[in-house]
């Protein structure tokens, strides 16, 4: 159905010759597991969930395959790059246009995730305790090949977790590095350390769990 509905989009845009001046996007906003790994739904930082399409085409665009890694955030950025319109200075997201039309891939790309509890009955019961529930969930980020993962969970309690899956390796995420051996490992500490640098920045309530871990409360 999804293309055939794609399919009579591209063909209005070819009969009003507007194919090659237009720029065509396939993605979504976040993936579902589908029964993988045991669960439903999208709120997990599994490829499954987090890893959406992102298929352009048009406007003179060579076929081909980008590797860059990049989110959701970066989206804005480089589709107003390729529309030939000014970035506005303020906005975050990396502009991956040059990538796309070279057909070249940034080696050294990656991108943050993250996810806090958002259904109603989590947010009731946080409001009952008092806690804050953007400082819960779990943070992440993303390079060609590793995912590392800090979680605390979806509970009152926080259950401080780290994880370090190899994508090329493992990729169905079945066997991760988990918790001292994720972070002992030399891609975990990279990783981590630009993990921690960006919650910094974002002034992320989520450090509130790490800072307790690294003070050994």
């Amino acid at each position: 159905g999804l293309d055939d509905q794609f399919g009579r989009l591209i063909a209005y845009l070819k009969e009003q010759d507007l194919y090659d001046d237009t720029v065509i996007v396939l993605t979504a906003d976040h993936g579902d597991m589908l029964g993988s790994h045991t669960l439903i739904g999208k709120h997990v930082w599994y490829e499954e969930s987090v890893g959406i399409p992102f298929i352009i085409g048009g406007a003179g665009i060579k076929a081909g395959t980008c590797e860059t890694v990049f989110g959701s955030q970066d989206m804005p950025a480089t589709l107003l790059s390729l529309l030939g319109i000014d970035i506005p200075k303020t906005w975050e997201g990396h502009d991956i246009s040059q990538n796309i039309i070279n057909g070249t891939t940034d080696d050294g790309s990656y991108t943050f995730l993250a996810a806090c509890p958002g259904r109603d009955v989590f947010i009731e019961e946080f409001k009952k305790h008092h806690r804050d529930i953007l400082s819960y969930g779990w943070r992440a980020v993303r390079d060609r090949r590793y995912t590392y993962v800090i979680s605390v969970g979806y509970r009152i309690e926080p259950l401080l977790e780290y994880y370090l899956f190899d994508n090329i390796e493992d990729p169905l995420q079945l066997t991760p590095l988990t918790d001292e051996a994720a972070r002992n490992d030399s891609n975990g500490k990279r990783l981590e350390m630009l993990l921690v640098s960006w919650l910094e920045r974002q002034g992320d309530p989520f450090l509130h769990h790490l800072q307790h871990n690294r003070e050994g409360i």
